[in-house]
């Protein structure tokens, strides 16, 4: 009996109960993420799982949107994709990911994160990028330009920066899982 509790107790402590919801994005993002995007608002997730489609390349989204129309509310995309020609909006993946606001990632990851976007590269083990494309990455971007958010708030900035580069770590991680 004893065994059970503590078993019960464990599994409670984690959030890992079976009454408990999973995760958004493949079960990989944080509560504390979301809530840190969100301001702690419901957020309703849509994804499609990261697969190889069209001779080996990768592809997955997942979108995250606050449901009550929140003024945070902008919605963040997060994809896991090969860099072969890839635009969104008709933007370059470079022309969008590659900006003087954001900050290496440090610890070893080749990736980058500001407060409306963030990338980082899977390993070579995970994806062998031919002679005409790049790497694949996970990247996370809120609203629909690197400037969409504006915030004055320094604080808040760095909160959501922070936010972004654990999300795309994590589903990296579980990418690679």
């Amino acid at each position: 009996m004893g065994a059970l509790v503590g078993a019960g107790f464990v599994a409670w402590s984690t959030g890992t109960l079976p009454f408990f919801g999973a995760k958004p994005c493949w079960d990989a993002v944080a509560d504390r993420d979301v809530e840190a995007l969100f301001d702690g608002k419901d957020v309703e997730d849509s994804e499609m799982r990261p697969e190889w489609v069209d001779g080996g390349e990768l592809q997955g989204t997942c979108r995250l949107l606050a449901g009550d129309g929140h003024a945070r509310s902008q919605p963040v995309q997060i994809r896991v994709h090969d860099l072969k020609g890839v635009t969104r909006d008709n933007l370059p993946w470079a022309d969008e990911f590659l900006s003087t606001r954001m900050t290496p990632l440090g610890g070893g990851l080749l990736g980058m994160s500001s407060d409306t976007r963030a990338w980082v590269a899977l390993p070579d083990e995970c994806h062998e990028p031919g002679d005409f494309s790049g790497p694949a990455v996970v990247d996370a971007a809120v609203g629909d330009d690197e400037f969409s958010r504006n915030l004055t708030d320094a604080g808040v900035r760095a909160r959501d920066r922070q936010a972004l580069a654990r999300v795309v770590v994590d589903v990296a991680n579980r990418t690679m899982e």
